[in-house]
Parts: C-alpha cells; sequence; structure tokens
C-alpha cells in the first residue's frame, strides 16, 4: 500500500492537485493522501472542495500550518503521519492517473526496490494530460534511475520504503531534501527505479514562476545557504 505526501501553498493552477487527489480516492492501493498546507491561510480547504460523496474522501487527510515550514520539514512530517509501507512524495503540480499508482506499489512491493520515480511530461491541463494516458501499458517496464538518460533524479514525484526514510536535517528547509533520500537509497543497497510504462504530467515549477518569481535572488541566496549544511549531513544522514 501507498500513503502519498503532498505539501502546499496552492499557489500553482489546482487542476492537477484537484485530478490527482480524486484519482488516488479511487486506487485500491493508496490508503492516505496527506496535504501539508503551508499556506498559512487554510487555502487548500478554502480553494479544493472535494464533494462529500466522493469514493475515498475517508483517505484525505489535511494538516494546515500557520506559517510555512517549507519543503523538506513538510516531507517530514507528512511521512511521520503515514503508515503504509510505501510512501509517494508528490508536487502539489502533478497529473496522475490511478494506474500510476497501481503500477508504483507493484514496483515498490519488490523487496529489493528501496524508491521509484515515473516518466515526467510536460503539461499544462488535464486535457492536455489525458492525451498520454491511452499509451499506457499493463506490464510494468522500468529502468535504473542512474541509467535514466537525463541522469536526474525526479524531486517533483518519488515513491520510497518508509522504513528506509530518515528525516532530513532541520537546517535544510528547501533544497537538498530528495538528493539525500535518493543517495541514502543507493548507499543502503536498494535499487532506484524509474517506471517508463505509464506517465505522469508535471507543471513544472509552477509555484516559483507564477506567483513568486520575484523571489528567485532569495532562493538562489537560500541554495548557496543550505549547500554548506547538506555536504556536512550527507554522510551522516547515509548511515543506517
Amino acid at each position: 500500500m501507498i500513503d502519498i505526501v503532498i505539501p502546499t501553498m496552492v499557489h500553482c493552477d489546482t487542476g492537477g492537485l484537484k485530478y490527482s487527489i480524486t484519482q488516488a480516492m479511487s486506487s485500491e492501493h493508496v490508503s492516505k493522501i496527506i496535504i501539508i498546507d503551508n499556506s498559512g491561510e487554510s487555502k487548500f480547504s478554502k480553494e479544493l472542495d472535494f464533494h462529500p460523496d466522493t469514493g475515498g474522501r475517508d483517505k484525505l487527510i489535511i494538516r494546515t500550518m500557520e506559517n510555512n515550514i517549507y519543503v523538506n520539514p513538510a516531507w517530514n512530517l507528512g511521512v511521520s503521519l503515514c503508515s503504509s509501507p510505501n510512501v509517494l512524495i508528490m508536487n502539489d503540480d502533478i497529473f496522475c492517473h490511478h494506474k500510476v499508482y497501481d503500477q508504483v506499489n507493484r514496483v515498490m512491493n519488490q523487496l529489493n526496490v528501496g524508491i521509484c520515480s515515473v516518466t515526467t511530461k510536460s503539461c499544462r491541463s488535464v486535457d492536455d494530460y489525458l492525451k498520454y494516458i491511452d499509451d499506457f501499458e499493463d506490464l510494468i517496464k522500468t529502468i535504473s534511475t542512474f541509467e535514466h538518460p537525463d541522469k536526474k533524479k525526479s524531486g517533483w514525484f518519488f515513491c520510497v520504503k518508509k522504513k528506509i526514510w530518515k528525516d532530513i536535517p532541520s537546517e535544510l528547509k528547501i533544497f537538498y531534501g530528495d538528493d539525500l533520500i535518493f543517495e541514502r537509497t543507493k548507499h543502503l543497497g536498494y535499487e532506484s527505479k524509474n517506471i517508463v510504462s505509464c506517465t505522469i504530467g508535471h507543471m513544472g515549477s509552477s509555484t516559483v514562476t507564477s506567483k513568486t518569481s520575484g523571489l528567485r535572488p532569495t532562493i538562489h541566496k537560500t541554495l548557496m545557504e543550505e549547500h554548506v549544511p547538506y555536504q556536512r549531513a550527507k554522510k551522516k544522514y547515509w548511515e543506517k
């Protein structure tokens, strides 16, 4: 089973978030959907209206923060609320069909797999994403994450075994959390997989580009500030 953790500022278009949550509600492999509302204004509950009769609504858990606690602390909090063997960390600007959750669950049930991601396409709307669904294959195909053509991790969508999760150090608020968990998985001897038989859609850095473009100098400064504690913490983080 999978528990899903989604931090959000509710800054980007909510079409993808509504779609992905509704699809997760209908998946028999998803146990909980944990929303960490970082807006400080209860925006998730105010702006996203899920009908009471929506199947699986009892899966939805919302934690509203008084202030923005930032990405990595939100991941830590979300994982602490999870009880399933596998935890899916997901951005709020992702389009994800229920078949994707099913394939992720099957891959993560392999004992040797510690973390997996899914092939990503750039999408701007649900209709844009739906054109990829007919191409989904029932037979799961994966490649090693570190053999992926662009050699990149998927920090916007990855599923990890809960038993190997380790809280991201408190000095790291925004950056390097995905680097740490992917490297920890590798150092513990687990495989990292990327599923290529299905697709997720990604609006792509919508929170930054649509609402906080004026904060780019601050974001760059934070990236630089967190680099030193990341370098200092990573070897200890990789340990069992």
